[in-house]
């Protein structure tokens, strides 16, 4: 009888610390992109790109092209605020290569840069892990099925 009166005395006291559970983590919120594909300029939070990531770098990838086999495309940024665009034209004979050179600035949220004085051309780039994303002309992520071609990736 001891023995089971001993096992009920454990059960419930089991049974009351298991009701007696820690509160949740507070979650963080995270800059991401809305459903429209656009990343919002009014998200300030104390980690984003510009202060947590290793961002300064040389990026590279082959973005789409209307008239040619491709664009190769480098950006090279560094942590002093300059940057370094080039742009080979692949598939034509003489491979045309374009160089800008110049500033960049950083969106208030701290996850987009806009190269400074470039026209007719994209100038803004997400800035993520180890890659840019170039944004469209109104700074919008591209969506569609070329949507990973507009993505460089980290070099060095």
């Amino acid at each position: 009888m001891k023995f089971l009166y001993l096992s009920a005395a454990l059960l419930l006291s089991v049974s009351l610390m298991a009701c007696g559970s820690e509160p949740e983590p507070e979650e963080i919120p995270m800059a991401s992109e809305t459903e429209n594909g656009e990343f919002p300029q009014e998200f300030v939070d104390h980690h984003n790109a510009r202060n947590s990531l290793d961002y300064a770098g040389e990026y590279t990838g082959i973005t789409p092209c209307a008239n040619c086999e491709g664009i190769r495309t480098t950006v090279t940024i560094t942590y002093e605020g300059t940057f370094t665009k080039t742009m080979e034209y692949l598939g034509y004979e003489d491979d045309s290569e374009h160089r800008f050179e110049g500033e960049y600035s950083w969106n208030d949220a701290g996850n987009t840069i806009t190269l400074q004085g470039l026209e007719d051309q994209p100038s803004q780039y997400f800035v993520g892990e180890n890659m840019l994303v170039q944004l469209d002309m109104d700074g919008n992520r591209v969506t569609g099925e070329l949507a990973e071609m507009y993505i460089l990736t980290k070099s060095f």
